[in-house]
């Protein structure tokens, strides 16, 4: 069921790709009213931006899916992080505090 809300997100386009579109997009933005959602393989370092992105915007943080499970909606080879733009998704996935 958490990877159909994945379709829903990409339909939507309620979701930002990538380390470096994610760190823009947050400067951009005056509330942060969304989370990221980290892929399980994602690779160390990969890993270590996220957690330092969810430090410094104070945002939850889902380490959930591997790559190719996130990609696969949105049409990509393998996405290791998203920054999911609407918070009430994060009601449909476990979070990390």
């Amino acid at each position: 069921m958490k990877t159909n809300i994945l379709g829903i997100i990409a339909k939507g386009n309620n979701a930002v790709i990538g380390v470096e579109r994610i760190k823009i997009y947050l400067r951009k933005m005056k509330h942060k009213n969304g989370f990221l959602l980290l892929a399980k393989d994602a690779s160390p370092k990969t890993k270590r931006k996220a957690y330092y992105l969810k430090e410094k915007y104070n945002l939850p943080l889902i380490e959930e899916f591997n790559k190719k499970e996130i990609a696969k909606f949105f049409k990509k080879e393998e996405i290791s992080l998203l920054y999911i733009k609407e918070k009430g998704f994060l009601k449909f996935f476990k979070a990390e505090s």
